[in-house]
């Protein structure tokens, strides 16, 4: 894996490897081309909510969901981009099968 160095530039990121190359990509690109190659192929291997504890720790005011990852990764929901607090869940199957799993 490389090293990557991020500049924004007009609306873009560009993006110097290691070995110099560029590649100029837009936010939306850069940020979908990350979540598939953390998340894609992946399955969810166990689901269980943040601890009191861990909660207490980070300073969140409520607990939500970790699922963790075949390869052992684990996700946890977030509230904002800053990690203030943590998130409810929204899921849709179809329309008679949607709704939040939530913080608690």
């Amino acid at each position: 894996m490389s090293f990557l160095w991020l500049l924004r530039q007009k609306g873009k990121l560009v993006s110097l490897n290691i070995f110099k190359k560029q590649l100029i990509m837009t936010m939306d690109e850069f940020w979908q081309d990350r979540a598939i190659r953390l998340l894609q192929g992946r399955t969810i291997d166990k689901v269980t909510y943040i601890t009191k504890e861990e909660a207490n720790k980070r300073k969140w005011a409520s607990r939500g969901l970790i699922l963790t990852l075949s390869d052992g990764a684990e996700v946890t929901i977030l509230s904002d981009d800053e990690g203030s607090n943590s998130g409810s869940v929204f899921y849709y199957m179809d329309e008679e099968n949607l709704g939040v799993i939530p913080t608690i």
